[in-house]
């Protein structure tokens, strides 16, 4: 059992009218002072504007000169505090040419139904038929990356200061060139992911200045990196549903080589491009031509660029098929999509008093989540022994002496340590999961569970295979994958284990019996459930209890472990929901972006469930967390819908 705090962030009072957001996140509730706060922003163009935290209480500067968008790493009094510019950051993404010259008014960038800054694209933004829109590449599973959040959590990558760097220019995306012409116009990428080649590409990247778009004196030429999804060595469509022209393995109508921008598998998108900024950021082209020269010269051995704006944008042709032929396969010679950005902060204050939150006893439930992964096929096709497994690389510590093992009596594989930690001492957690409802299958007199819910004639499966893998020593072929699921021995040709069983290591290490793991060294380990079969049109989903448990020793941890997984928490009231519903991340107010994200995450990432699940029943169905909730807030942020209905 321990205290732990009821609260994880301060809430702020804004004073000013400014785009910034500040975030305050309690990290030690021990040190929190009580006194008031305020945190001023400072009037600058971003990346150079800065703010202050200033203890109110004793009228003394705390912190000074902090950047935004820049994550605070330093704790000051018990808490943590993160200014950024928000979803501000961006103001427009607009068309602003196209085959016939410049648009005026300019046409729609990006999908504005997933609260991109922007209208939709329509019939008048190419002289072709095709509707083309900014976005951020995808990946499976199929459904998660359509929103502008997906976008702004994606395109700046938080190690790299992305959102940082960007902020004095405005950008322009520029097709000077065309496929069907090679080499005139257009410009050269890097492709430094897996083949370290330059790659002409149909289009300029441009900086624009803080004066008019008119006004070139000011704009820099950056460099492109691409990731070339097909190894074609041309810019082009290439996550589509085609089989000729999809990756190898993808199939037609396969919703992993669409775009989840909007519904249905028709939403082909472009090779990734990376934004980046040259060494020599001066005005023109020299930057530029510096870096196209030396990729021509030895692309291989090519130094890199200077600094990255903007990571992982594709183009998307919405609604533009399923397969070739598309209503265009690229954006017409002549277009060019700006990106308008809010290039400064106004002077601004936010204020907060740190209470020290109350606290409540932990019990089996600390340090535990609640994964669900679902499955759907798309396909026409029915896949027999069918599994759906977990792959895992904890890393306790000093990767270099684990453990692993599992508990086939109650659904859970585990991670522990050898002995002492370099790192964590002789306390070392030992980490783990526990298969909480599985797959479910036809049986006659049986009840599976979904979500909570009984289902008469079905039972749920339990974990088939558990297997240790020796880092570096992952499945290297679908061939070593598929053994691993169906509990051989994939290392040694596919055949059964030596132990007679399907599981690696089933033995009880805290009574020191069984097949128990020896020669620690970096592990990760891969549990499988099924097989079963699955069916066109069907969902398969499991649910997944993931925890740390902490002892006085290796054994002791795995016995906390255990427990912790083995609790099964007692149905309670939801009598946590007051006022009006929307207040889905706990922090106390209504349907903002930070439910939002909240939601998306829980919905498509397996993040954890809300705090309070009536706050979650948006369109008062009874149901919590759907995607009609999702849809529901979405309305209310972006489209002006109504509020939910009340909570009590």
């Amino acid at each position: 059992m321990r205290e732990l705090p009821t609260q994880t962030h301060f809430e702020t009072t804004q004073l000013g009218s400014s785009g910034a957001v500040v975030t305050v996140e309690i990290v030690d509730a021990n040190a929190i002072t009580g006194e008031s706060y305020k945190v001023s922003t400072v009037y600058g163009s971003i990346p150079d504007s800065v703010w202050h935290l200033i203890n109110a209480t004793l009228n003394d500067t705390v912190l000074a000169n902090q950047l935004i968008n820049v994550s605070n790493l330093t704790a000051t009094d018990g808490f943590l505090v993160n200014v950024s510019s928000g979803n501000k950051l961006f103001e427009a993404f607009e068309v602003v040419a196209n085959a016939t010259g410049p648009l005026s008014p300019p046409k729609a960038g990006a999908l504005g139904f997933q609260g991109f800054p922007s209208l939709n694209p329509d019939d008048s933004q190419q002289v072709g038929s095709g509707h083309w829109a900014i976005h951020t590449g995808d990946t499976q599973p199929f459904g998660t990356r359509g929103s502008f959040s997906s976008f702004l959590s994606r395109v700046f990558r938080t190690q790299n200061n992305d959102g940082a760097n960007l902020g004095k220019l405005d950008l322009e995306w520029r097709f000077t060139g065309s496929n069907s012409n090679p080499g005139v116009g257009g410009g050269y990428a890097w492709d430094p992911f897996d083949q370290d080649l330059a790659i002409w590409v149909p289009f300029e990247l441009w900086g624009i200045g803080v004066g008019t778009p008119d006004d070139t004196s000011d704009d820099v030429r950056l460099i492109p990196w691409m990731g070339d999804n097909g190894r074609s060595g041309t810019f082009n469509l290439e996550s589509c549903g085609d089989s000729a022209t999809a990756p190898q393995g993808f199939v037609v109508g396969d919703p992993a080589t669409e775009h989840s921008a909007s519904g249905g598998f028709n939403d082909p998108f472009t090779d990734w491009v990376y934004w980046f900024m040259p060494v020599d950021s001066s005005p023109g082209e020299a930057g530029y031509q510096e870096f196209e020269d030396s990729i021509l010269i030895d692309a291989a051995n090519y130094s890199g660029p200077g600094t990255e704006l903007m990571a992982r944008t594709v183009l998307i042709n919405w609604n533009g098929g399923i397969a070739p032929p598309f209503t265009q396969d690229l954006p017409e010679q002549g277009t060019v999509f700006r990106i308008t950005t809010i290039n400064q902060i106004d002077i601004d204050t936010f204020t907060f008093t740190a209470t020290p939150p109350p606290t409540v006893t932990a019990g089996a439930e600390d340090l535990s989540v609640y994964s669900k992964y679902k499955l759907i096929n798309n396909s026409g096709n029915t896949y027999n022994g069918f599994f759906i497994s977990l792959w895992f690389d904890p890393d306790l510590g000093n990767a270099g002496d684990d453990f692993v093992g599992c508990d086939t009596l109650n659904d859970i594989f585990f991670c522990y340590n050898d002995g002492a930690d370099s790192e964590y001492g002789a306390q070392v957690p030992a980490f783990g999961g526990k298969l909480i409802e599985g797959p479910i299958t036809p049986s006659i007199g049986d009840t599976a569970f979904v979500n909570g819910q009984p289902v008469p004639d079905y039972k749920n499966l339990s974990m088939y295979s558990f297997f240790k893998l020796i880092n570096p020593g992952s499945p290297v072929s679908p061939r070593w994958t598929y053994q691993f699921m169906n509990g051989l021995d994939a290392y040694a040709g596919g055949v059964p284990l030596a132990n007679g069983t399907r599981y690696m290591r089933p033995g009880d290490p805290v009574a020191g019996t069984g097949d128990l793991d020896i020669n620690s060294s970096d592990r990760s380990m891969f549990a499988s459930f099924g097989p079963f079969d699955f069916a066109p049109n069907d969902t398969q989903q499991i649910l997944v209890k993931i925890a740390v448990g902490q002892g006085f020793d290796p054994l002791s941890s795995i016995t906390s472990l255990k427990n912790i997984l083995n609790f099964v928490p007692q149905s309670f009231e939801d009598t946590c929901c007051n006022g009006i519903r929307g207040n889905i991340d706990g922090f106390g107010e209504d349907n903002n972006f930070l439910d939002l994200n909240y939601l998306i995450d829980n919905i498509f990432r397996g993040g954890p469930a809300p705090p309070c699940p009536k706050e979650a029943d948006l369109n008062f169905d009874g149901r919590s967390a759907t995607i009609l909730d999702l849809t529901f807030i979405i309305d209310v942020i972006f489209r002006g819908g109504p509020a939910p209905g009340p909570c009590n």
